[in-house]
């Protein structure tokens, strides 16, 4: 199934505009005021979170090897 140039268009503009208006109501409902003293301290987490999620993947399956386990990887990221 191929799709022409304006559906294609379209849709990035549809997603483009999704996300602004998600981001953008988040900032307009808190940018204004404090988060709460409960919010705060779990959003302290989030980059320990989020960073192990991103690493993973690259270690444990690497495309470059094709999903072959790189025994240099599994160095550097215990390292």
């Amino acid at each position: 199934m191929t799709a022409d140039a304006a559906t294609i268009w379209t849709v990035i503009a549809g997603l483009a505009a999704g996300t602004f208006l998600i981001r953008f109501s988040f900032l307009g409902l808190f940018g204004q005021g404090s988060f709460p003293e409960w919010a705060l301290r779990m959003l302290r987490y989030t980059p320990v979170a989020v960073l192990p999620g991103l690493v993973a993947p690259l270690v444990l399956w690497p495309q470059a090897t094709q999903g072959e386990t790189d025994p240099a990887r599994l160095l550097a990221a215990l390292a």
